[in-house]
């Protein structure tokens, strides 16, 4: 939920600095919760602006300024902040006021954990907002620290050319299922510049905490039964699943996410409600891949789920981000994903 906090206060400094209410300013942050997030200039609207409108506006409120300034501004805001506020807390916050929107986006929380206070409520109530979408049984555009695979090829460009994963919060479409897609147009040079910046900064934080390869090996492959474990058999009824999908538990045999398209099958186990098959079949289309068969088995002993064999055809790359999709909705158990030349040793639960 931290960028969808940060996202909310972004528009209300926005609001402030227009004056104009809140629900009327729209823009997300990404990046990470803290020093690297990164105010999407680029996605701020304004109810009742046009676009000529709205580009003058943002334009004033950015000052002239660019996002590669704005790590340098940072750092020397808290030296100055720090100063001021040794000696009254008061108008240090009224410096903070003097600041454009996006440089007040981080230090008016720092300032005000510097001061002793906390932000229990800003944080509850951007928690409570995601929980709300999700048990209502909507969807809706949040921003939030998720964990990429490819889904930003071609929109950020690492120095090392390698395409975007790991941990980063960026504007995704949020339901019941979890988190489907991500949206986010080609971005400015200084906006893809600090998301590359955040990602960087967010792998090397979690690689100085991670575990050992060898246990960090085991634990992403997850559990070794994957999804033929106990209780993923049968056939969802109503709410089958859908080709090509993947699910909670299971683990994707790809090989190197570059090439060309091949043949893939997937066995997946999902709940027998409805809502499976229409999240199912959101992710494959949102990704442009359709699926050549689909063949469903019983459902299983508990009466809650089944088991669906899919084949269809895609690239290692775009079938790895099919998984993680798939795998992040609620009414999918497992799922195993492999060339159609390997699928034979999970054709039965296990």
């Amino acid at each position: 939920m931290g960028a969808w906090l940060d996202t909310l206060r972004f528009r209300r400094e926005l609001a402030v600095e227009l004056g104009v209410r809140r629900h009327r300013v729209g823009g997300f942050v990404g990046g990470q919760h803290g020093e690297d997030a990164v105010p999407l200039w680029s996605t701020v609207r304004v109810s009742g602006l046009d676009a000529d409108e709205r580009a003058r506006a943002v334009a004033a409120l950015r000052r002239g300024r660019t996002l590669d300034a704005l790590p340098g501004e940072i750092a020397a805001a808290k030296d100055e902040l720090a100063r001021v506020a040794s000696q009254d807390m008061g108008a240090a916050f009224e410096l903070i006021d003097t600041w454009p929107a996006d440089l007040r986006l981080v230090t008016r929380p720092w300032m005000t954990h510097q001061s002793g206070a906390k932000t229990p409520a800003g944080t509850a109530s951007a928690t409570v907002d995601l929980l709300e979408v999700i048990l209502d049984g909507r969807e809706i555009v949040v921003a939030g620290q998720v964990a990429l695979d490819g889904e930003l090829d071609g929109r950020l460009a690492p120095a090392d050319g390698v395409p975007s994963r790991g941990v980063l919060g960026v504007p995704v479409v949020l339901g019941p299922g979890g988190w489907t897609r991500v949206l986010l147009d080609e971005l400015p040079d200084d906006e893809a510049r600090r998301l590359v910046q955040a990602a960087e900064g967010i792998d090397r934080l979690v690689s100085a905490s991670a575990v050992p390869d060898a246990g960090r090996a085991a634990g992403a492959a997850g559990p070794p039964g994957g999804a033929g474990s106990p209780g993923g058999a049968g056939s969802p009824g109503g709410a089958a699943v859908v080709p090509g999908t993947t699910g909670a538990a299971g683990a994707v045999r790809a090989p190197a996410p570059v090439g060309a398209e091949r043949d893939w099958v997937a066995t997946v186990h999902g709940l027998d409600q409805p809502g499976t098959l229409t999240a199912l079949t959101g992710v494959f289309s949102t990704r442009g891949v359709s699926f050549d068969s689909l063949a469903t088995g019983p459902v299983d002993g508990d009466g809650r789920a089944g088991r669906i064999v899919v084949s269809f055809r895609a690239t290692p790359r775009r079938t790895r981000a099919l998984e993680r999709a798939v795998r992040r909705l609620a009414t999918v158990r497992s799922v195993v994903v492999e060339p159609a030349g390997d699928s034979s040793r999970h054709g039965t639960p296990g």
